[in-house]
């Protein structure tokens, strides 16, 4: 292909001089750039012989695959692949993994332990339109990890459903730019979502319960500390949680929302986040940041706290803060500004303010 289009552009020069070569020119690079991007594609239920990835003849296991940079590769919506361990990629970029057809999410399940979804050193990944969960005893639906030059930066997972492993979400990696959006997380024993050392994360849309079910097997806090999301940085981490519903109500301890650093800053807006005040769950947990939080348009209910806040600048706007046993928390030497919020039925009080306080 490339040798006769190349004869063709020798002949057009011939014919019209240097604007039309410089037109076919492009023409060849656009064509050739659309030769190397491949989508893959596997049915689970295909018995054909000779498997080659088309749409005609699928692969009918991700264990045929070969990850390239570019591809897309697409499981048949409405099929299952089992899988005794789980998907490894490593080092690769621009690659997305998704559905084809139509009908229901195509699923993996693995029946094994580690990760199921198994990303490392990984930049610009799609993740879509699957569901990922476990029947053994598997660490995590999706793992995306990656340190040092290796980085796994501005990766996408959205409109995935993903339950009943350990954690549904882990990010580990001092990365910008991931984003978790119009996902379905739920039954895990830990954390829904859980992130490292990223400088910044969007968590958007989300629906996110029946978290830290190890309660039920231990309530000791020391063995089921499990949060709907849970992010850990510090790297100057900024984060936008938004329009999401995290429910803390079935299970005991810890936080819908808890973040740790020290100079992080962020936006929660447009979430609902439900604790269960009778079990020791509260909607947020901020740990010590000398930034700025705002959180505006939430409801925050039914917790143990609705806000326990070691913030030095916490603005709080346009809240609904109901029935927790303490509304607000501000703790010695932080400060608040609150304006416009409603509060009712919480049983001890509205806002708490510790010593030094603001």
């Amino acid at each position: 292909m490339k040798s006769s289009l190349l004869s063709l552009a020798r002949l057009i020069t011939g014919f019209t001089g240097l604007r039309a070569a410089g037109v076919l020119v492009i023409f060849l690079i656009v064509q050739l750039n659309l030769s190397a991007q491949t989508t893959v594609y596997i049915d689970p239920t295909n018995t054909a012989s000779n498997q080659n990835g088309t749409i005609s003849n699928p692969y009918s296991s991700w264990n045929q695959v070969t990850f390239i940079n570019g591809n897309t590769y697409l499981q048949k919506r409405g099929t299952v692949f089992n899988t005794t361990g789980g998907i490894t990629i490593t080092g690769r970029n621009n690659i997305t993994i998704g559905a084809y057809d139509n009908g229901s999410r195509p699923t993996i399940v693995s029946s094994g332990s580690g990760y199921i979804l198994d990303l490392t050193t990984v930049s610009n990944f799609i993740i879509k339109d699957l569901e990922i969960y476990s029947t053994g005893n598997a660490t995590s639906s999706i793992l995306i990890d990656g340190y040092g030059t290796a980085i796994s930066a501005n990766n996408l997972i959205d409109n995935c459903d993903l339950h009943d492993c350990e954690w549904g979400i882990r990010i580990i990696s001092q990365a910008p730019g991931n984003r978790i959006l119009n996902c379905v997380i739920h039954n895990t024993g830990d954390d829904g979502i859980y992130a490292k050392d990223i400088t910044d994360i969007e968590i958007g849309y989300c629906n996110i319960y029946n978290v830290n079910l190890k309660y039920f097997i231990n309530p000791n806090q020391s063995y089921s500390a499990g949060d709907n999301i849970q992010l850990v940085s510090l790297y100057d981490l900024y984060f936008n949680i938004h329009h999401n519903t995290l429910d803390h109500s079935s299970t005991g301890n810890k936080f819908c929302f808890i973040v740790a650093g020290e100079t992080y800053t962020g936006l929660i807006e447009h979430n609902t986040m439900i604790g269960n005040s009778s079990a020791v769950t509260s909607c947020l947990y901020f740990g010590h940041t000398s930034g700025t939080v705002i959180v505006r348009y939430n409801t925050l209910q039914d917790g143990n706290y609705g806000i326990y806040s070691y913030v030095t600048d916490l603005q709080l706007y346009y809240n609904k803060i109901a029935r927790n046993n303490q509304g607000v928390t501000v703790m010695t030497n932080h400060n608040l500004t609150a304006k416009n919020n409603v509060f009712y039925n919480n049983v001890n009080a509205s806002i708490s303010s510790i010593s030094n306080t603001s």
